[in-house]
């Protein structure tokens, strides 16, 4: 836990972001590339007549003075947790023994600062965007969706490189949620994609960990399964109702310096019941593990 928590910051604001720059620009550029590829396909469906810009590190910064952020801050803004439900856990599979690294986040500020920036574009009656407005949030939104699969992939290799262990690739299960998959044009809230065969996981809570399942690639729910619990309990009235002692009563067998009043809020008590979730998930998905909390980190600031 020491080890982990001196290599990613963990919280919100300026104060949680690493003192140097963790990437090289052509780090950045690795994964824009595959940014550069899906947006050259959807401009080509949408509009044959737009000419699709290149994607790369120099668009990156540029996107970042157009959105009025600080592109050094935010390049020092990858590889670091923030707030929230965001966390890191090493979970435990029962059966096997194996051990599991999970990392939940997103793309930090970045994110943020896009919806500000194109939000305040928006006519707020409703009228259909124009086609070069239209276009222009589909590419930053793509943009941006790399760029928080990114940061995941740099605190990964951080913390692996931290325990003396090996960083591969091909063995990463990736789960999105809250973001819009535009090659079937679906924007999943609180949804993960869950295509035929695809492995997905689903996140429980801090006590519970969290599942992996395989897609069904069920049409009637757009190829989606519910990302996670849910709340049974607002933020605010889970600070109000749950008491300290009883959530470490509950975290006790979870290796966690987390488990405070600053993160009462995401305390299991909560999260919606397990087992009606896995009831739920049952036209969606196939559970094929459950991966227990052994340790579990969040940002408290």
């Amino acid at each position: 836990e020491t080890r982990i928590k001196s290599t990613i910051p963990m919280g919100n604001g300026h104060a949680h972001i690493h003192k140097e720059i963790p990437v090289a620009p052509s780090y950045i550029d690795k994964h824009l590339v595959v940014a550069e590829a899906e947006v050259s396909s959807l401009v080509s469906r949408l509009d044959a007549t737009f000419s699709a810009p290149t994607i790369n590190y120099d668009y990156f910064v540029q996107l970042c003075d157009k959105i009025g952020m600080d592109a050094s801050t935010c390049i020092r803004s990858f590889g670091t947790l923030g707030g929230g439900n965001h966390f890191i856990e090493i979970n435990q599979e029962s059966r096997t023994s194996e051990y599991y690294l999970t990392v939940h986040s997103g793309s930090r500020a970045f994110g943020m600062k896009l919806f500000e920036y194109h939000n305040a574009k928006v006519d707020k009656t409703l009228k259909h965007l124009n086609t070069a407005d239209s276009l222009e949030y589909c590419i930053d939104m793509i943009v941006a969706q790399h760029l928080a699969r990114m940061n995941r992939h740099i605190m990964l290799q951080l913390i692996l490189r931290e325990l003396d262990l090996d960083y591969d690739e091909t063995r990463l299960i990736e789960s999105t949620h809250n973001y819009i998959d535009f090659s079937r044009g679906i924007l999943r809230k609180g949804a993960i994609p869950a295509e035929l065969g695809e492995l997905c996981i689903v996140a429980l809570n801090m006590r519970d960990g969290i599942l992996i399942c395989r897609g069904k690639g069920n049409e009637d729910w757009n190829y989606s399964c519910a990302h996670g619990c849910g709340r049974h309990m607002s933020r605010s009235e889970a600070r109000r109702r749950i008491k300290l002692k009883d959530y470490k009563k509950v975290m006790h067998d979870v290796v966690s310096s987390s488990v405070c009043e600053a993160t009462l809020d995401e305390a299991p008590q909560a999260y919606k019941d397990v087992d009606l979730v896995v009831a739920a998930l049952e036209p969606t998905v196939t559970i094929e593990k459950h991966l227990i909390s052994v340790l579990n980190l969040k940002g408290t600031d």
